[in-house]
């Protein structure tokens, strides 16, 4: 747990004053999702100055041979549902953001999910239905082949690979049967079936 947390008691009482419900805080338009934009914004913006050296509007850039060169809109597809990122240029065309690479169209985390999804052996158009109510994202079928697809290749590999010449099998099985009959007390004598024919 952090020393110092980012988030005071009284920033939390004030958000939880407005946000009180899970879908508030969770949902599609929650403050969870805000924050992760707002976050992923400023680290785009961050790894910007970074690749310019200097910071936005500082005297230093004037001259420098590169400048920001404004923003293009570019839609993510997170676990959060979409984020609407604006992702900034330099004058270059230079810029290679990594949080969000370029043609990228979805952020890790997004991927897992529709995978774990495929694995599971839903279909394409199964795997669009639960993205839309898990995220309330339409994704097209196009998208989720290409994230199948990248798997594919991994599990021709395992399927194809060479197996091994032993395969040590260990079987365990037991028989519990039950007697619908009690046993004879140790005071009554054993009669058999025979004995009372």
């Amino acid at each position: 747990m952090r020393k110092h947390p980012i988030f005071t008691d009284d920033v939390l009482d004030k958000i939880l004053q407005t946000h009180n419900t899970q879908e508030a805080i969770f949902g599609s338009d929650g403050i969870v999702k805000d924050l992760i934009q707002a976050l992923t914004q400023r680290a785009l913006q961050t790894e910007m100055k970074h690749h310019l050296g200097y910071e936005k509007h500082a005297s230093t850039g004037k001259n420098s041979g590169n400048s920001r060169n404004g923003t293009s809109k570019k839609s993510i597809q997170t676990e959060q549902g979409a984020l609407e990122l604006e992702i900034p240029r330099d004058r270059k065309g230079e810029f290679e953001p990594i949080l969000v690479p370029k043609h990228a169209r979805r952020l890790p985390g997004f991927t897992q999910k529709v995978l774990q999804l495929f694995m599971a052996g839903l279909t394409e158009g199964q795997i669009q239905d639960q993205v839309q109510e898990l995220y309330g994202v339409e994704v097209s079928t196009e998208l989720v082949s290409e994230i199948t697809d990248d798997l594919l290749d991994e599990m021709d590999l395992w399927q194809n690979r060479p197996l091994d010449a032993i395969y040590p099998i260990l079987w365990v099985d037991g028989f519990v049967m039950k007697s619908a009959t009690r046993a004879p007390s140790r005071t009554e004598p054993f009669t058999s079936y025979w004995d009372s024919k």
